[in-house]
């Protein structure tokens, strides 16, 4: 029997000679009381606890039992047995005599059950303090044998770091330390990318991309010596004007101005000023992109970083093209984009948020224009930055900036010269304009490049170059001659050059020789009686209608922010004929690939015709584009969407939203 079940039976024993016990003391009470009022009155309730007693003294009989174990098994049988028997008579039983024979028995089974109690006890704490002691000596053992154990694994540790695990080299050490640093250079660069790319908008570069390069060597003299002396000589003897030693002198003067700006501390904003269609954006592009600008600021430099942005300004373009904000915002872009360490110190909540997002992610981060503006105001004012930078920003068209009621163009020229004011010594910036007196009597005078004063070399090798086959070899110096009165008639205007040598060229294509001299000097000098001559006397009059709607065209795109392609205008006949021809239009009939290219080169020669040079033909710029339309150096004229139409020159647009125009586009147009 296990020691358990053994203390169970003994218990329910002592409990029930216990409760043997009170039966008795309770009958001898009802014998002698005088009433039945006595806890025994209800002899089914000893009953039921006699039943509960016998039940609990049960011992299972398939065990192997010790001597002992039987004896106790033995008395618990009797005790089980008498306590059926108290139950069955208690009821009837009432003693008389409490010397009874059976209040004797009572006392001689309690007596023999506690002294086997007793025993029993005894026997079952030897058996559990051996098998207590037994499991304490087997503990022991596996103590002794787990800290052997541990023993064992440290000299096994031991002999295999001495025998196989040698320190790492230099080398290794080097590689592992490389590794891991381009591992987070991958991760910084893929944030730098995010933050980026969450800076930048579709129309950043639009306007730099669609400024013509300069043509030939125009501009030149800025950088090289001796570039302007073929075509000046030339015209001073076309002329026979004393003026070139005057324009030499100028030039001069302008690019020692240009140089020591770009090579001087503390040389502040340089203003290059112009008359309208003088080439101001061709210049501005020009020096953004020559290799000695660059050159010269490095030298500024020295060993501190250069920072190099430029900005764009265009009226016509998007609201982010003529506003502060896109300024700031496409300013902050290619400073952070030529120096992308600067990133967490201008922007180190952004930079934190999205390196805890993850390398892979692609989800587009949004800033706003105050995160902007601050970030742009650290990186010209604190001294943490400028301690190793040096910024030069070059900003376009300031005449272009559109304006706003809390910020007007003073306000902007204001902005302009704190920062360069601020921190002179690392803050340098070159502006460009039209003469309006906001700048003219804001920025310094002798950091001033009056470009249409400088051009005129320029201009006639321009000349030159586009109508030299016109006049015969023989007569040079005729054509010597020509050039120089178109220059002198273009009073520095290279727009007005542009319009005139187009004309020119138009007429020679079409035989219309005459007098070329003659023609010349019908044009009027202002360039909007320039554009108005055009548009109201070259233009034909069968030809109007068409040019008036493509006009309108340009213009409501332009001012809607889309480019109209020379494909849309392929079907302006069409249009014409019945506006709703597209909707009417069969499926079937519409124009395949090849019809849609064969259309582009009539579409081409009507806007030649049509619009005389004032609107003009070019490839589709995109942000990220160089100029060209993406068809691998192919035949634009392959790729249907690839030509654009817009207006030559600002002052055009400008020049059909004045009320005349309009009432003329609405005459011609109107059916």
């Amino acid at each position: 029997m296990d020691p358990a079940t053994a203390i169970g039976v003994s218990s329910a024993v002592l409990t029930f000679v216990d409760f043997g016990v009170k039966i008795v003391r309770g009958a001898f009470h009802i014998y002698g009381a005088t009433d039945s009022a006595t806890e025994w009155q209800n002899p089914r309730d000893v009953a039921a606890k006699m039943h509960q007693l016998s039940r609990r003294m049960r011992v299972p009989t398939t065990q192997e039992l010790s001597y002992d174990e039987e004896e106790l098994c033995e008395l618990a049988g009797k005790c089980q047995g008498l306590s059926q028997e108290l139950a069955k008579l208690f009821g009837t039983i009432l003693p008389k005599n409490s010397k009874s024979k059976r209040q004797c028995l009572w006392t001689s089974c309690r007596e023999q059950f506690e002294l086997h109690l007793t025993y029993a006890n005894y026997l079952t704490g030897a058996d559990m303090k051996a098998s207590l002691q037994q499991l304490l000596d087997q503990q022991d053992a596996s103590s002794r044998k787990l800290i052997q154990s541990t023993e064992d694994l440290k000299d096994c540790l031991k002999r295999i770091e001495e025998d196989h695990i040698k320190p790492l080299s230099p080398e290794s050490l080097s590689q592992i330390q490389s590794a891991v640093q381009i591992q987070s250079e991958i991760i910084d660069a893929a944030v730098s990318s995010r933050i980026l790319a969450g800076l930048a908008f579709s129309s950043m570069n639009s306007r730099y991309n669609g400024i013509e390069d300069a043509h030939g060597s125009t501009f030149r003299w800025f950088f090289e010596e001796g570039s302007d002396a073929p075509a000046s000589d030339d015209l001073d003897d076309a002329s026979g004007s004393d003026d070139g030693d005057h324009l030499h002198e100028a030039q001069a003067k302008a690019k020692d101005l240009f140089t020591n700006w770009l090579v001087k501390p503390n040389s502040g904003i340089l203003h290059i000023s112009g008359k309208l269609g003088s080439g101001k954006s061709t210049l501005m592009k020009f020096l953004v992109d020559h290799p000695e600008t660059r050159e010269g600021l490095r030298d500024w430099a020295g060993k501190h970083d250069l920072v190099f942005a430029s900005f764009f300004f265009w009226k016509a373009g998007l609201p982010e093209q003529r506003s502060l904000p896109g300024l700031i915002r496409t300013l902050l872009h290619n400073s952070l984009q030529s120096n992308r360490t600067l990133i967490p110190l201008l922007l180190p909540d952004l930079w934190a948020t999205t390196r805890k997002d993850g390398w892979l992610a692609q989800s587009p981060i949004t800033l706003t224009d105050l995160q902007i503006r601050e970030a742009f105001e650290r990186l010209i004012s604190s001294p943490r930055i400028l301690e190793h930078q040096r910024f030069c920003f070059f900003i376009d068209g300031l005449d272009e900036y559109g304006g706003t009621s809390q910020m007007d163009h003073r306000d902007m020229v204001n902005m302009l010269n704190r920062w360069a004011n601020t921190r002179p010594q690392q803050v340098k910036l070159c502006v460009s304009s039209r003469e309006d007196n906001v700048y003219m009597n804001t920025f310094e005078a002798e950091k001033r490049i009056r470009i249409h004063e400088l051009t005129e070399n320029d201009m006639y090798e321009f000349v030159s170059s586009r109508l030299s086959h016109i006049f015969p070899a023989q007569d040079s110096r005729a054509a010597e001659a020509f050039a120089g009165d178109v220059v002198r008639r273009a009073q520095g205007i290279f727009l007005w050059v542009t319009l005139a040598v187009k004309e020119i060229r138009r007429r020679h294509e079409n035989s219309d020789t005459g007098d070329l001299q003659a023609f010349l000097e019908y044009l009027p000098l202002d360039l909007e009686d320039l554009f108005r001559y055009i548009i109201f006397e070259l233009i034909p009059r069968e030809d109007r209608s068409m040019a008036h709607r493509t006009f309108s065209i340009a213009f409501n795109a332009q001012a809607q922010g889309v480019t109209p392609t020379l494909w849309e205008l392929s079907f302006i006949k069409e249009y014409v004929k019945d506006p709703d021809f597209c909707i009417k239009c069969p499926r079937e009939s519409v124009k395949t690939h090849g019809e849609a290219v064969r259309g582009l080169e009539p579409a081409m020669s009507w806007v030649r015709a049509w619009c005389r040079g004032l609107l003009e033909v070019g490839p589709v710029i995109t942000d990220n584009d160089d100029g060209d339309d993406g068809d691998d150096g192919g035949d634009e004229l392959s790729m249907p969407r690839s030509l654009r139409i817009e207006f030559s020159h600002r002052s055009i647009s400008e020049f059909m939203t004045t009320k005349e125009m309009k009432a003329e586009c609405r005459k011609w147009t109107t059916d």
